[in-house]
């Protein structure tokens, strides 16, 4: 999460670690293999008991074509048409609280 909201343009895995100071494979493996986002929902679900379940979408603008998914489509990000990835996300939510169980 942290690569994400860090200053940078690219947000692909190299220029994430190296802002981070970590493996790029380490960081890969986290974000691809770890069964997190179920666990975080099994377990935030009780403590938070949501009202509700947010299915949401955030737009990634992209300078190429090479990650997958992007295409020229709408980009809320930047509020048009342009390159971009497009990435569902679920949230379970209250009037108090609010937790991101997956990507």
């Amino acid at each position: 999460m942290w690569g994400l909201l860090t200053d940078g343009a690219r947000k692909s895995m190299e220029p994430m670690a190296a802002r981070l100071g970590v493996d790029r494979q380490g960081l890969q493996q986290f974000l691809t293999d770890a069964p997190w986002a179920h666990q975080l929902a099994w377990r935030m679900g009780p403590v938070i008991a949501p009202v509700a379940w947010v299915i949401d979408d955030v737009s990634f603008p992209k300078g190429g074509e090479e990650s997958p998914g992007v295409a020229a489509q709408y980009c809320g990000a930047l509020g048009k048409t342009a390159n971009c990835q497009v990435a569902p996300s679920v949230h379970l939510v209250t009037d108090a609280a609010f937790c991101s169980v997956n990507w």
